[in-house]
């Protein structure tokens, strides 16, 4: 009697009873993916954005601290000018009130009416707007 060899494959040394089983084990490792080892499978998934990963980064890149400046920057700036508006305000309320003066009423020439001779005095008041 002669033993036939069986059909054996070359990546695993398995051995099988056809070469028809030999030819679907074949495609089933030309179909297998290869990953690499675990430590670099590591690296690979810390590479995956997540939000925690992107605001970690942002720290690291000094973009908070950036937009915190700029921002304080653009507050103070509003502070400053809303404080120097009510100064203004204060300024042209107080100027307001010190200049208003008292004229006297015109001398009445004969013959005019008694209109101009019941008008004593004019009180001036400038007219502010509030903001």
């Amino acid at each position: 009697m002669i033993l036939q060899e069986k059909p054996t494959c070359l990546g695993d040394f398995c051995r099988f009873p056809t070469e028809d089983h030999l030819m679907i084990h074949r495609h089933k490792h030309e179909m297998t993916l290869k990953f690499p080892s675990i430590k670099t499978d590591n690296m690979l998934s810390d590479q995956t954005p997540t939000p925690t990963r992107f605001l970690k980064n942002c720290e690291e890149v000094g973009l908070f601290n950036e937009l915190d400046c700029s921002l304080e920057h653009e507050f103070r700036k509003a502070q400053e000018e809303e404080s120097s508006k009510r100064q203004l305000i204060l300024f042209m309320i107080s100027y307001s009130y010190s200049t208003i003066s008292y004229l006297p009423s015109p001398n009445p020439v004969k013959g005019v009416g008694d209109a101009l001779s019941s008008a004593n005095l004019f009180l001036l008041i400038p007219s502010t707007t509030f903001l």
